[in-house]
């Protein structure tokens, strides 16, 4: 029920060149689909992102990079993205900026929180 529409692509197949992008949105209609809209949102969040930033495009998308570049790629934002979800809407921005902002304000939030005992 959850697969891109693209087919098998059996002319490329093992060639490592094909678009993932199609195949992880379908995960995020998946989770909409379960109930897990925020989650949904987040890996379409990240896709876009990945786009909209000068990310790695497969060839099809006018890029050079591999099938497991863009997959990566699109884990990693998701992965710093994951710092909003843990702290609010205080991170969105940075988020947005890098990934590196976004653990430096994890870190200096950590370090300004009142101890809890």
């Amino acid at each position: 029920m959850f697969e891109p529409v693209h087919g098998s692509a059996p002319d490329i197949a093992g060639r490592f060149i094909c678009n993932p992008i199609g195949q992880i949105w379908s995960a995020a209609l998946m989770l909409n689909h379960l109930g897990e809209n925020e989650a949904g949102a987040a890996i379409v969040a990240a896709i876009e992102k990945l786009l909209r930033d000068d990310g790695p495009k497969t060839r099809d998308m006018g890029g050079q990079a591999g099938t497991a570049d863009v997959g990566t790629a699109i884990a990693q934002v998701l992965a710093a993205g994951y710092l909003f979800w843990l702290c609010g809407s205080h991170l969105l921005e940075v988020w947005r900026d890098t990934p590196e902002a976004a653990s430096q304000e994890l870190s200096d939030l950590a370090a300004a929180a009142p101890d809890p005992t």
